[in-house]
């Protein structure tokens, strides 16, 4: 090989290793690396939440949940649409700021905490993935599971990366209703004192690793 053929050959090498690391969002995905990624869902770098509403034409209802876990996985972090997990809700955190409501809503006529004292939702997959920079948007799909009862639900999702402290941030608002988790009350209760849907807003944070 000539000189000149050499210096090609080096010049076009450093070409593409040039274009591969300027464009991470596009080639390298939210991460802006490949390779395996797991993401431990709890209280760092802050507390994970989850605050719902119920309302009713005789009442409203807030309150919030937390001791929030999970995992999440990505067999390529270049590939954000792979992602696959579980994150679950322990029913005993929820609290509405009134001990006696907490009582019944855990009870076996509403949320039946004891029965089935977690909710959860899998992830199979992530649809629709958009990013730009360190965010990206996407809506997840998955079974979300609440008093025994498994249903299919997209979410859409809004989430945030820091690169400094592998941080990440999941933010996102969906509504479920209770009937589809056969969460039935006292008679007559739902729909008059307590609302026949729930909207959720949920923040959760976690470390890439």
């Amino acid at each position: 090989m000539t000189r000149a053929a050499r210096f090609l050959v080096l010049a076009a090498a450093g070409t593409l290793a040039m274009a591969v690391t300027a464009l991470p969002a596009a080639a390298q995905g939210l991460f802006g690396r490949a390779g395996p990624i797991s993401i431990e869902i709890g209280d760092a770098p802050a507390a994970s939440q989850i605050t719902f509403l119920c309302t009713a034409p005789m009442e409203q209802t807030r309150g919030t949940a937390s001791h929030i876990k999970g995992s999440l996985r990505l067999a390529d972090g270049a590939n954000l649409a792979g992602t696959i997990g579980k994150i679950t809700v322990p029913i005993a955190s929820m609290t509405t700021g009134n001990d006696t409501r907490d009582v019944h809503m855990r009870g076996p006529e509403w949320l039946n905490g004891d029965g089935f004292p977690l909710i959860s939702f899998e992830i199979e997959k992530l649809d629709g993935v958009t990013t730009e920079g360190s965010t990206a948007k996407a809506t997840t799909a998955g079974t979300f599971s609440l008093n025994g009862v498994s249903k299919r639900l997209a979410i859409p999702v809004n989430i945030v990366f820091n690169p400094k402290n592998q941080a990440i941030k999941i933010t996102a608002k969906f509504s479920i209703l209770l009937k589809d988790f056969n969460i039935k009350g006292k008679r007559g209760i739902i729909g008059k004192q307590v609302g026949e849907s729930v909207e959720l807003e949920a923040v959760f944070y976690g470390l890439a690793r």
